[in-house]
């Protein structure tokens, strides 16, 4: 399935790999910034750079988090665009079989092709 929806939910694949990009940076960037923490607070005990690195600190974290949430909003609008292409061709196909094919189904059967069938099996 991934492989066929590829081409045309590339967009958002991009978009969800360069906020994973993101994140993995203030992850590194939080492991980095543990440096000026300490160097701040027990060598030099200098309140201005406690600031200021405290600052960087909320920074990081707030990018990292939103960078995080923008990833999850990307692949799910990716997952919803496939599921909903997937029903889209489940019900044109429905739609363009004879009129026996549809009398000889209950109509829960019907939907049950269209909603259920649509969605990707698990593994």
């Amino acid at each position: 399935m991934f492989a066929d929806n590829f081409r045309k939910q590339f967009r958002w694949y991009a978009y969800a790999m360069i906020s994973m990009a993101l994140t993995a940076a203030m992850t590194a960037a939080s492991a980095y910034i543990m440096r000026e923490i300490i160097n701040g607070v027990v060598v030099d005990r200098d309140p201005a750079k406690v600031l200021a690195t405290a600052g960087i600190v909320a920074a990081i974290f707030l990018i990292k988090g939103a960078t995080s949430y923008l990833q999850s909003i990307f692949l799910s609008r990716a997952g919803n665009r496939i599921i909903a292409d997937k029903q889209r061709q489940i019900f044109d196909r429905i739609m363009d079989s004879d009129i026996a094919f549809i009398q000889s189904r209950a109509t829960s059967d019907l939907v049950l092709r269209v909603t259920h069938a649509a969605r990707p099996r698990a593994r």
